[in-house]
């Protein structure tokens, strides 16, 4: 993901805020950015994750309620690794749906008034 991918997602998520209408290749587009952020998210949990696991070599930790910090971290770690594959299962979403998305053309545009009941 580069700079153009974030504007172009910030964009689109204030459209969706709005309601606004997207067109056919906006909705192509859709896809290929949450396919994006998602793969970028799962990195970031994967990564987070390994930092975790390193956290008792780099600090002395405690946990605010007295008891030893390690279940807290492997807790953290559980929670790390699922977001991680639940992210990588929506990306495969995100780019089955870009794939069926791009089958996808307008052939005419209708008027506000025609074919419409």
């Amino acid at each position: 993901m580069d700079a153009e991918d974030i504007t172009r997602f910030n964009e689109l998520t204030l459209v969706a805020n709005e309601r606004d209408a997207l067109d056919v290749s906006d909705l192509l587009e859709v896809g290929q950015l949450l396919g994006e952020v998602t793969r970028a998210a799962a990195a970031l949990a994967d990564h987070a994750n390994a930092e975790v696991t390193t956290l008792l070599d780099r600090y002395i930790l405690h946990d605010d309620t007295g008891e030893e910090p390690q279940a807290r971290l492997a807790e953290a770690r559980h929670r790390l690794t699922k977001m991680a594959s639940l992210l990588q299962d929506v990306s495969k979403n995100a780019d089955r749906y870009y794939a069926a998305m791009g089958h996808i053309g307008v052939q005419t545009v209708l008027e506000a008034d025609e074919n419409r009941p």
